[in-house]
C-alpha cells in the first residue's frame, strides 16, 4: 500500500476520534440546540485534529502549508456542515424520524469526509 493511502487512513482516522469518541453525552445532546455547545464541538473537533495532524507530520511527509490549508479548509466544512446538519437531525429524533435522521447523519459525513478527501487531494496536486 502506498504511504498516500496510509496517510488518508491516518486522517480518517483522527476525524472518526475527533467528531465521535471525544464528544460527551453535553455536547451530543446540546450542540443541536445551542450555538455555544456546537462551538465547543467545533473547538474540541479542531483541538484534536489539529494534534492528530501535528502528530502525523511526524511519520508523513507533508509540510507546514499542507497542514494549515487542511485544517483552515475542514474546520469551516465541519462547522458549517453541522450547524445546519445537527438541527435538522435534533427535529427528526424528536419525531422519532429514525429513518431520516440516519440518513441526514449519513449525508452529514458523506459531507465531510468529502471535504477531508478533497483537501488532501488538492494539496497533494494528486
Amino acid at each position: 500500500m502506498k504511504m498516500t493511502s496510509w496517510l488518508i487512513i491516518y486522517v480518517l482516522f483522527v476525524h472518526f476520534v475527533s467528531d465521535y469518541v471525544f464528544q460527551s453525552n453535553s455536547i451530543i445532546e446540546y450542540k443541536s440546540k445551542h450555538w455555544v455547545w456546537l462551538m465547543i464541538h467545533v473547538l474540541s473537533y479542531i483541538s484534536i485534529l489539529t494534534v492528530g495532524i501535528l502528530i502525523g507530520s511526524l511519520f508523513f511527509k507533508y509540510n507546514l502549508g499542507f497542514i494549515w490549508k487542511f485544517l483552515l479548509i475542514n474546520i469551516n466544512a465541519h462547522w458549517i456542515t453541522e450547524y445546519f446538519t445537527s438541527r435538522r437531525i435534533e427535529k427528526y429524533r424528536k419525531k422519532s424520524k429514525t429513518r431520516n435522521m440516519m440518513l441526514l447523519i449519513g449525508l452529514e459525513q458523506f459531507i465531510i469526509l468529502s471535504a477531508i478527501f478533497l483537501s488532501f487531494h488538492t494539496n497533494t496536486n494528486g
